[in-house]
């Protein structure tokens, strides 16, 4: 099976790449708890304090509500906008040996067990090369290879999901046989 696709990335591509990542780790959660937490304090203490502590709760828990999507859009942004390797679309083969990129005369590729991960959300699937990066893969951008390149992720992901639970599974034997030594 093979799935071949091109993909023009934009800010709102990476800016959906960056929210995912962020709120599928500590960072995102934790800066919806402070946020929770300022405009719980401002509503439970207005009244209670000064004015000015109330509003000054309020502005924090906003600030926390809001600025982690506006740092995340303009981080998007500047790269998009700095990397040259965005300024033309990307063409992607998938195949049962793995991912290889195309782009001009240059050529690159990784084998399926070289992925950290392969995550999917409602419109993205997101292979990690690293903890920190992945190739973004739109679904729309599949165009009529949308079947086969699903298929193919969706496989490749159990099977990664597979090898890392084996991996855990073996590990934790190996303690277990140096622990009775």
């Amino acid at each position: 099976m093979e799935a071949k696709f091109e993909v023009k990335m934009s800010a709102k591509k990476m800016f959906h790449f960056l929210m995912y990542h962020a709120y599928h780790s500590v960072q995102g959660p934790l800066s919806l708890i402070f946020a929770i937490a300022g405009i719980g304090l401002c509503i439970w203490t207005y009244g209670d304090v000064e004015t000015s502590w109330s509003v000054l709760y309020g502005f924090f828990g906003i600030l926390f509500l809001v600025y982690e999507p506006v740092s995340l859009y303009m981080r998007a942004a500047t790269q998009v906008k700095l990397n040259p390797a965005f300024k033309k679309p990307l063409s992607y083969v998938m195949d049962e040996e793995g991912i290889t990129t195309m782009q001009g005369d240059q050529k690159a590729e990784i084998k399926w067990n070289d992925l950290r991960a392969i995550k999917e959300s409602k419109a993205y699937f997101f292979c990690y090369t690293s903890a920190q990066n992945a190739f973004i893969f739109p679904k729309k951008d599949f165009k009529d290879q949308q079947e086969a390149a699903e298929k193919l992720l969706r496989d490749k992901k159990r099977s990664l999901k597979d090898r890392k639970d084996t991996f855990v599974e073996i590990s934790s034997e190996k303690e277990e046989a140096e622990e009775k030594k």
